[in-house]
């Protein structure tokens, strides 16, 4: 179903053509605060008068309940004509709830919707498998169950878990309709003849995807303007590079293309936000881009072990949920998850939840984002990553606040429409100019990251998409090379740069800031030291020679070692008993 209060494509594409022929080349350089100060100005005067502009002025619905259908279900009736007139019953009503999973109509599926609260994933309608024991409840709720006793009259009757069963396993149960997508605000979709339309609250039969919110969405008719109020998302992170910005950007746009099929059902990577120091926003950044399309993501914690209560139980329980967004929280030391590997690489995922069988999931049909202060990973996993670097902003950093005094988060979320429009307004000018692609080939997913690539050079002049990429992945699939850049960033909050420091000291700092030191299983004294001056010769000693470059001074051995904006020194000192020792002196690069 669409909305007649959305715009079509055709009114965007219109309004797009008359925004392009008198923009201007190139944008004046701005501050990415600057930008969303002034989109802020404008939302605010957009939207004067209205308290709550996300909520759409639907019509009340008649408080009057339409009388039910009535079901025979008598003893002896051919099962095939009780599931058709099931069916019926079921797919009969205005609010259609009731649906097959996309997986070959194996399993059903009922959208569970609660009255209250939109801000936090249990409020939010979601995904509930429907067993016998469920149906034989559920159907009464679409029908009136009767039978015909000897006499020819009509009774009321009720039906046990194993006729439930029967009735489910018919073949006329597989006419009910599919859901492939459960999403709070509408969706901007690629049809298969290239047009673009507007998927509206409720359910679309022809998208397969599920609305449940009843927003609006208000297009950006510049789309330019819909360029810098994206950027402007941005204000409050710190980047190591312009190559993480674009890699934040595509982060934001990501959703927008799952959902809308823009990409034709092929993988989109998992969004990795990894930052150098505890509280930078890792976490906030997956809320903030959530916001933008109305969303929360799901929370995966770490745990170790498996069974009940486990990361991989807490994963599939998410997806079995149907909500597109999911987060696993604060990820750390090595991870070793079989079932995100699979979830990355295969084209279904067997989800099992509590007490079910194993159910087949369309894996691109989720946003998954992870969070960590530094994780290494398996070199597959990590070729299917989209790795966005964060900076923890100085001390007394003020943030962004708009005119209300509200941060950015919730500013995104209370002018939702407009930030969802503005990715809409991108994505159309993209469509319009033909979705050209570049011929990227560094990353797995060749749809994902030539489309992002094309799109952040072009029309949001930043870098290429994968800048620095390959200097990360090789350092996320080792641990040294991960335990290497944990040591540099413990030395900066120490305040130790530029002095020497022995392997005792760092595996001191270590001990303080609960670094797992890869390889020690030793609690000898000074076991954890000598790990240290282990690692760091297996370091020194595998660099390329790119990495590493070697210093003679005439009094000893300098080896440098690069780290991701950080340079590590390795001196080799000689005493007096002529025993060989090294220090390392550890700087940040300018």
């Amino acid at each position: 179903m669409t909305s007649s209060r959305h715009k079509t494509s055709d009114n965007i594409k219109e309004e797009q053509n008359a925004a392009s022929a008198s923009r201007p080349k190139k944008r004046a350089t701005r501050s990415l605060a600057d930008d969303l100060e002034a989109q802020a100005d404008l939302l605010s005067s957009s939207n004067e008068g209205n308290d709550d502009p996300r909520q759409s002025q639907s019509p009340h619905a008649d408080t009057d309940d339409p009388p039910l259908p009535s079901l025979n279900v008598s003893s002896g009736r051919d099962w095939n004509l009780i599931t058709a007139d099931a069916v019926k019953c079921l797919t009969g009503t205005d609010n259609q709830t009731v649906f097959l999973r996309d997986d070959c109509g194996k399993h059903f599926v009922e959208v569970v919707t609660k009255p209250t609260g939109d801000d936090a994933p249990d409020k939010k309608p979601k995904l509930s498998d429907v067993r016998p024991v469920e149906f034989a409840s559920l159907i009464s709720r679409f029908a009136k169950l009767v039978k015909l006793d000897a006499k020819g009259d009509v009774q009321r009757n009720t039906i046990d878990q194993k006729v439930a069963a029967l009735i489910m396993a018919a073949a006329p149960m597989r006419e009910l309709p599919v859901i492939r997508s459960l999403t709070s605000a509408p969706v901007l979709f690629l049809c298969r003849d290239g047009s673009l339309r507007i998927v509206g609250p409720g359910y679309d039969p022809h998208t397969g995807i599920y609305v449940t919110g009843n927003t609006e969405v208000t297009p950006t008719v510049d789309w330019e303007k819909g360029r810098d109020r994206l950027l402007g998302l941005a204000c409050d992170y710190k980047f190591p590079s312009d190559g993480d910005l674009a890699r934040f950007i595509a982060a934001v746009l990501t959703p927008a293309l799952v959902v809308g099929q823009f990409l034709r059902d092929e993988r989109v990577p998992l969004t990795v936000f990894e930052a150098d120091d505890s509280q930078t926003g890792k976490g906030y950044a997956t809320k903030l881009i959530g916001s933008v399309y109305r969303e929360l993501p799901q929370r995966v914690v770490q745990k170790k072990g498996g069974g009940l209560g486990s990361l991989q139980d807490s994963f599939d329980s998410a997806l079995l949920r149907g909500r597109p967004f999911i987060s696993f929280d604060n990820m750390r030391d090595r991870l070793d998850l079989p079932c995100l590997e699979s979830f990355a690489t295969e084209d279904v995922y067997p989800a099992r939840g509590f007490h079910k069988d194993y159910i087949e999931v369309d894996p691109s049909r989720y946003v998954i984002f992870m969070t960590s202060n530094g994780v290494s990973v398996t070199p597959d996993i990590v070729k299917r990553f989209n790795l966005i670097r964060l900076q923890k902003q100085p001390s007394g950093y003020k943030f962004w606040r708009d005119k209300q005094g509200r941060r950015l988060l919730p500013h995104v979320r209370h002018y939702q429409h407009f930030y969802q429009g503005a990715v809409w307004s991108v994505l159309t000018e993209w469509h319009r100019r033909g979705m050209p692609t570049t011929d990227e080939a560094r990353h797995d997913f060749w749809a994902w990251s030539q489309s992002l690539d094309w799109i952040v050079q072009n029309l949001f002049e930043l870098p290429p998409l994968l800048d620095g990429f390959d200097e990360i992945q090789r350092r996320m699939v080792s641990e040294y090379w991960s335990f290497a850049r944990q040591l540099c960033l413990a030395v900066r909050s120490t305040g130790g740069f530029g002095k020497r420091i022995r392997a005792g000291e760092l595996a001191g700092m270590c001990s303080d800031r609960n670094i797992k030191i890869p390889g020690l299983r030793s609690t000898a004294e000074d076991a954890d030291s000598k790990q240290i001056g282990i690692i760091m010769k297996r370091l020194f000693k595998d660099t390329e020679d790119d990495a590493l470059a070697d210093i003679d001074d005439g009094v000893g051995k300098e080896q440098v070692l690069k780290v991701e904006g950080f340079s590590m020194k390795r001196i080799g000192e000689w005493s007096q008993s002529r025993n060989r020792s090294y220090v390392y002196v550890i700087t940040q690069d300018a």
